[in-house]
């Protein structure tokens, strides 16, 4: 009987591990939103791919693709826009924004994109970065 017990305890710690493996590969970070298409854009989480469309929800690991003569905007969850160009795939590798701090780290696979950054206040007791000295002639 003991040995049927510790099986039975086996059994349960591994399914348990399996459903505890696959909620976390279900819960997604977001990193922003798809603000504009124009074209053909889509989005590969995971082995799926969706088209894109406005409002959808870009996540850490989503792949961005843009195909020939399309354009796309991404809001980031800190309002900074990425504006990429036709035929362009850009992955989400990592975005992560507070109040105080932001780290977002993509990798782009082809074309380009343009970054702009949102406008916000600066905080309270904040510096400006110095202005770099001209050189004397």
């Amino acid at each position: 009987m003991n040995q049927r017990s510790n099986l039975v305890l086996f059994v349960a710690l591994v399914i348990v591990s399996i459903l505890l493996q696959a909620a976390g590969a279900f819960a997604q970070t977001p990193a922003g939103s798809m603000t504009s298409i124009t074209g053909d854009a889509r989005i590969v989480r995971g082995t799926s791919t969706v088209a894109a469309t406005p409002g959808m929800a870009v996540d850490v690991g989503d792949r961005i693709i843009t195909g020939p003569n399309s354009r796309a905007t991404v809001t980031l969850t800190d309002n900074s826009k990425l504006e990429l160009d036709a035929s362009t795939t850009l992955l989400v590798d990592q975005h992560m924004a507070s109040a105080n701090s932001r780290n977002t780290k993509m990798t782009l696979f082809s074309r380009s994109i343009r970054p702009t950054r949102s406008r916000q206040r600066a905080a309270p007791n904040t510096t400006p970065p110095p202005r770099p000295r001209r050189q004397q002639r």
